[in-house]
């Protein structure tokens, strides 16, 4: 299990995490090995998605998931995400860039 981000929804999180494990349970799949150390050197594992717009695309994919959490949750989920990503890529002159932008600042921290 990778931890997971301090921004997440804690629920949404947790609701993914138990339904991870009771796919695993139901399809009866190994547990991988344990990592140890520093994991993100650990380059004999699958590269996690590196953007919102490539998770989302992984949880469509993901049809286990989709029927654990919910067909409807997800599908709000997924509206919703997506029209963030259209206006953080409308608003922000390089929606590739890793630092912390104005846009991010007012949608996640001023209108609280």
């Amino acid at each position: 299990m990778r931890l997971g981000d301090g921004a997440a929804n804690a629920y949404l999180m947790t609701a993914a995490l138990l339904a991870a494990g009771l796919d695993g349970i139901r399809r009866e799949l190994a547990a991988p090995p344990a990592a140890v150390g520093y994991s993100y050197e650990d380059e004999s594992q699958a590269v996690l998605p590196m953007s919102l717009g490539e998770a989302l695309d992984a949880l469509r994919a993901d049809a286990p998931l989709i029927e654990l959490l919910g067909g409807d949750l997800v599908n709000v989920f997924e509206v919703m995400k997506r029209d963030e990503i259209e206006r953080y890529t409308a608003d922000v002159p390089d929606p590739s860039t890793r630092d912390v932008t104005a846009w991010e600042v007012r949608e996640y921290f001023l209108d609280l």
